[in-house]
């Protein structure tokens, strides 16, 4: 990296700090505000003015780890800005006329041909049931100082989070202070002074890189720089002047046929609001990747609607509960299908919030996001994960206590919910703020196990009528149709009620004593509803 790029690096970053000690708070919304002199031509303003999102416990949670970005509910705008290397040339591998149109499609709105997927916006209005409002704009693409070969080299030497870091800069610098196209409180929910979510979308694939250079020992390396992941301002610096960035090529349609292929795009907004991928990549069992959710989700597949963990989270729906202690015989409940209605059964041996051990059940249907006959049937097809066809109930199971401590180098199990008012006492006298996380993960490894917290039980897993996935000691699988609850099936034992889960225990002390108390049976399934009876155990 030569002088003058240090130099102006170091100047970008004292700017950022400089413009965020001195945001105004959202009474001091500029109404009046106008783009700049050098504004950028055909720079579209997003819709939603000053918009302010609403951040739940999940929001604060990741907030305590340096994991702000996007709220739960709310209105929120989505900064998406195409971006080519200094190198790119026309008619090459950058962006065409049709970028701006192609990423409007992916994010906000598409002209509803056949072979599409729903819009980033389109897909959370229906997911959320409009709970969520998000918005933003395409920007002009932005032409980035330096080749991609520099910011190879640099990811070499200094890492991926270290070029993401340096070209949220550039842009923010040349979006929002240098050529004043922008106003930074049209994209701040939370008023901190910095952008929610930013969706940077290169030009390039590896491959294409690869074969340019010329280097067969380099490829590995422009693979890890041209990737899709999300980043945070844990990982980008705290004086970086942007929360959450999303980084992934805005050219994927080319490789997948799909005309505005958006399944990355709803993935990564979600990790951005602080769900957590729910897929296993660590090949910890013989070299295979765990399959906690079948590929049947979209923090897991890529497809389908989110399934009720997630909501429960976001705030997006409010589960019946079904406690095993204050059910004095038997119960019988209706579900109506979970993606058009939101209904679910969460099951626990005593009350619990979202921070516990329990079941969720919902009645699946292959309607709405689901639908197999949508435009999401083709991206079934395409990843070879045609998903449901049939109706059934699917179970969910859900260990979601957490990690309370200073970092998430030192962390001990909590005590129930976070308390976000909570300080510590560090050593040096200073106090901070307590750090909140979920005690696990679908990994195979525990991230807190130098806590000395090993058990790698699953945050959240699938569980099949037949009894796979427990603690997802199966490799991967593709669940069929067979394995979801049908009429007449059962979960547990209860008299002459005999299901596969007997006695069904939960992860609680490590010895599998906790049991769930509680057993079901699927009474009847229909188009419109499913009837399901829970009893006490016996």
């Amino acid at each position: 990296m030569n002088k003058n790029k240090i130099i102006a690096l170091m100047a970008v970053s004292l700017l950022a700090t400089s413009c965020n000690n001195s945001n105004k708070t959202k009474d001091d919304y500029d109404k009046n505000w106008t783009p700049g002199a050098h504004a950028l031509d055909n720079a579209d303003q997003p819709i939603i003015k000053n918009p302010q999102g609403i951040y739940n416990d999940l929001g604060k949670m990741r907030a305590s780890q340096g994991k702000a970005g996007l709220p739960q509910q709310g209105k929120a705008n989505i900064l998406v800005v195409p971006v080519e290397f200094s190198d790119d040339k026309a008619n090459d591998y950058n962006y065409t006329s049709g970028a701006k149109n192609r990423l409007n499609g992916i994010y906000f709105e598409n002209d509803g041909s056949e072979e599409e997927l729903p819009s980033v916006v389109e897909y959370y209005n229906q997911s959320s049931k409009m709970k969520l409002n998000l918005s933003g704009v395409v920007t002009p693409v932005v032409k980035l100082e330096n080749a991609i070969t520099d910011y190879i080299y640099d990811s070499i030497v200094f890492g991926t989070e270290y070029v993401v870091k340096e070209i949220v800069d550039y842009v923010y610098d040349f979006l929002f202070e240098e050529t004043e196209t922008y106003y930074l409180k049209d994209f701040d929910a939370d008023d901190d002074g910095k952008i929610d979510a930013i969706a940077l979308n290169y030009s390039w694939f590896p491959a294409e890189v690869y074969y340019m250079m010329g280097y067969p020992d380099m490829y590995e390396f422009v693979s890890t720089l041209l990737t899709t992941d999300v980043y945070f301002n844990s990982e980008l610096g705290n004086d970086s002047p942007v929360n959450s960035v999303s980084w992934l090529s805005g050219r994927s349609s080319e490789v997948s046929g799909i005309k505005f292929d958006s399944h990355t795009a709803i993935n990564h907004t979600a990790r951005q609001m602080g769900v957590e991928d729910y897929r296993d990549t660590t090949g910890t069992y013989d070299g295979f990747i765990r399959s906690p959710l079948a590929h049947r989700d979209m923090m897991d597949g890529y497809i389908s609607d989110h399934n009720p963990f997630t909501k429960y989270q976001l705030g997006w729906i409010e589960p019946t509960k079904v406690v095993a202690s204050k059910l004095n015989d038997q119960e019988t409940y209706t579900l109506k299908p979970y993606s058009e209605s939101g209904d679910v059964l969460m099951l626990s041996p005593e009350e619990t919030g979202i921070y516990g051990e329990y079941l969720m059940l919902e009645y699946y249907t292959p309607t709405a996001l689901n639908a197999p006959d949508s435009e999401t049937a083709y991206l079934f097809n395409l990843y070879g994960n045609v998903g449901y066809k049939e109706s059934g109930i699917r179970v969910y199971k859900v260990d979601a206590r957490l990690v309370e401590g200073i970092s998430n180098t030192s962390v001990a199990m909590a005590d129930g919910a976070p308390d976000f008012t909570k300080e510590i006492t560090l050593d040096n006298g200073k106090k901070a703020k307590a750090y909140y996380d979920y005690a696990f993960s679908n990994s195979g490894y525990n991230e807190y196990s130098d806590s000395g917290i090993f058990e790698d039980y699953p945050l959240i897993e699938e569980l099949s009528k037949n009894g796979f996935n427990r603690h997802m000691t199966d490799t991967t699988f593709a669940l069929s149709d067979d394995d979801l609850f049908l009429e007449g099936d059962s979960f547990g034992k209860d008299g002459d009620i005999d299901g596969f889960y007997t006695n069904f225990a939960l992860d609680g002390n490590g010895d599998g004593e906790l049991k769930l108390g509680l057993t079901f049976t699927v009474d009847s399934l229909s188009s419109d509803e499913a009837k399901v009876t829970v009893r006490r155990a016996k």
